[in-house]
């Protein structure tokens, strides 16, 4: 079973809201209405998005899992393996160039 979280994230505006995750997790998503001070911010066509994370631990995550729908982006988390608050980051590249970037927190629990 999928679990999807529904954020909105600001490229302009450091809101920095949480996800929550745990460990071992391969089908946790997030759905991200994307803004730019406050209006909505529309996804180049042809851009493609990447997820970056690194654990308190020290591990990096990385997961191309990212689809694109007007200014929504669809991303699976990647699968972390430590507890903890992790800064996460999207990252969109259109033309070979990285043309927005927003950030939120994925909070990981300890899975059962």
């Amino acid at each position: 079973m999928t679990c999807i979280q529904y954020i909105d994230l600001d490229m302009s505006i450091p809101t920095n809201p949480i996800v929550y995750s745990k460990t071992g997790d391969t089908a946790r998503q997030v759905v991200a209405t994307l803004y730019n001070q406050g209006v909505e911010w529309d996804v180049p066509s042809g851009a493609t998005g990447v997820v970056y994370a690194k654990d308190c631990a020290g591990n990096s995550f990385s997961s191309s899992a990212v689809s694109f729908e007007d200014n929504q982006a669809t991303i699976t988390l990647p699968t972390f393996t430590s507890i903890g608050l992790v800064p996460t980051e999207i990252s969109i590249s259109s033309g070979g160039e990285v043309v927005a970037t927003f950030n939120f927190k994925s909070l990981v629990y300890k899975s059962a």
